[in-house]
């Protein structure tokens, strides 16, 4: 009796140690959505279309990669690299964040801002949503960002 309390007493160990989750990985705990979790470098990673497929996003330069940078004092810029490496698009402008919602405007006034609905953040990543009225009707992009 005694050896099959033992024997019980094993096996729950062993299961128990191998379905416990290795919590020193925080890359994929959702943040609290706020400016500080925000701000860096994001690279655009994928993109869906109306709730498709996922497709990944084609980075032109086989080295550098387009971003994002938001930063601390609310602006940001937006680079894009060419297929020779070149820098062919240099955006800045200012962003802000209310809530989950967040805006990004470069300083044109005549070009609308952009605004976002951050679906969630992690170290990692993070989550976008952007409805979108078009002459073809409303769209729905979903696109998820990369800090690597």
């Amino acid at each position: 009796m005694k050896i099959k309390h033992i024997l019980f007493a094993f096996i729950a160990i062993v299961i128990t140690s191998c379905n416990s989750k290795d919590d020193s990985d925080t890359s994929s705990t959702n943040l609290e959505i706020n400016k500080q979790n925000l701000i860096g470098k994001w690279f655009v990673k994928e993109e869906s279309i109306n709730g498709g497929s996922f497709e990944n996003y084609q980075h032109d330069c086989s080295t550098l990669k387009d971003y994002q940078e938001l930063l601390v004092d609310s602006t940001m810029k937006f680079v894009g690299y060419d297929y020779n490496c070149q820098i062919i698009d240099f955006q800045e402008g200012i962003w802000y964040l209310d809530g989950t919602e967040l805006m990004i405007s470069n300083y044109d006034p005549i070009i609308p801002p952009d605004f976002f609905t951050v679906l969630s953040v992690t170290i990692d990543d993070l989550k976008l949503k952007q409805t979108v009225n078009t002459s073809n009707g409303v769209e729905v992009y979903e696109i998820h960002l990369t800090r690597n």
